[in-house]
Order: structure tokens, then C-alpha cells, then sequence
């Protein structure tokens, strides 16, 4: 089942876990408080750099009187793959390949949205303390369309004119 109304880093995040078959809890939005793993396995961070507006409107719909608001959003967003064994190693071209899928595709088709690979895969690996942390980082970008649509009171009931003559 495919989840409607998400956020862009969530939409990531779903594909994500999907395609790739991770366990909830292995893939987080960064900031949510979360404990990384203990394992040495393979887990996913996603994080939001950056926003632009690249549209906002606001339309008038006469037959059922509603206001359409609708903006185009796009959302720079890094995807952190990383693991203590060689699972980030391994599987970085795995979260590349998710990212165009079917099924992502259907996803971005529901959720009105598009995702462009915006950089190289960085590699951010490093030692720390006596282990190494094999880390690969993503730049998406996602180009999100949002629409709100609100009812507009209208004003069809109007009192008689009283016409009042000074003597």
C-alpha cells in the first residue's frame, strides 16, 4: 500500500525502505530523535538541506466555490548510507537504483512529485575510534507539488433596501 499526503524526506524514506527490504528502524528521518543502530548493519539517514519556491498560486473555482492554493516546491534533501560493515559499501548503488524503480515512480506519480539526482555519491567514510564507518552521501533534489483546496463563503442572501424619506 502506498501511503498519499507525504512529506518529501518520508517519500524518500518509503522508497528507500522498500526497495531495499530495511527493517523499520533502519532508515530515519534525521532528527527524530533516533538510536543508530548497535550492529554493524547497513542503516539510512535522510535529512532536508534546503527549500525554494519555485511557484505559488491561487485560483478561484466557480462551480463548487472553493479556492485552490497549489505551490511547487524544491527540496534539496541528502541521503546518508551507512554501515560498520561493508554494507554501505555494497549496497550504495542499490539506493541509486531505488530512486528511479517502478515503484518509485508510482510513488512520485501519486505524491505529485519528481526526484533529480543533483550530485555524485560523496563518500564521507571515516575511522572512528578503532572501527571504520563506511558512509556514502546522496543529494537529491525532490520538485513537490502541494495543493490545498478551501471552501469560500459566499454571500447570496442580502436584505431588502428600506428607503427611509424625511419629511
Amino acid at each position: 500500500m502506498i501511503p498519499q499526503g507525504l512529506e518529501a524526506d518520508k517519500i524518500i524514506c518509503n522508497i528507500i525502505q522498500n526497495e531495499l527490504g530495511l527493517s523499520d528502524g533502519r532508515i530515519v528521518v534525521k532528527d527524530q530523535n533516533f538510536e543508530p543502530p548497535k550492529d554493524s548493519g547497513l542503516y539510512v539517514i535522510v535529512s532536508f538541506r534546503n527549500s525554494k519556491v519555485a511557484s505559488s498560486t491561487n485560483e478561484y473555482n466557480p462551480v463548487d466555490d472553493t479556492e485552490i492554493k497549489r505551490t511547487v516546491m524544491y527540496h534539496s534533501i541528502d541521503i546518508d548510507i551507512t554501515s560498520k560493515n561493508r554494507d554501505a559499501i555494497t549496497r550504495k548503488e542499490e539506493v541509486v537504483m531505488s530512486l528511479t524503480s517502478y515503484y518509485a515512480e508510482n510513488l512520485m506519480s501519486q505524491e505529485q512529485c519528481k526526484i533529480f539526482r543533483h550530485s555524485p555519491l560523496l563518500d564521507l567514510s571515516f575511522v572512528e575510534n578503532s572501527r571504520a564507518l563506511n558512509r556514502y552521501r546522496i543529494n537529491v533534489i525532490v520538485c513537490q507539488v502541494k495543493e490545498k483546496i478551501i471552501p469560500i463563503p459566499v454571500f447570496d442572501k442580502f436584505t431588502d433596501i428600506t428607503q427611509l424619506i424625511e419629511q
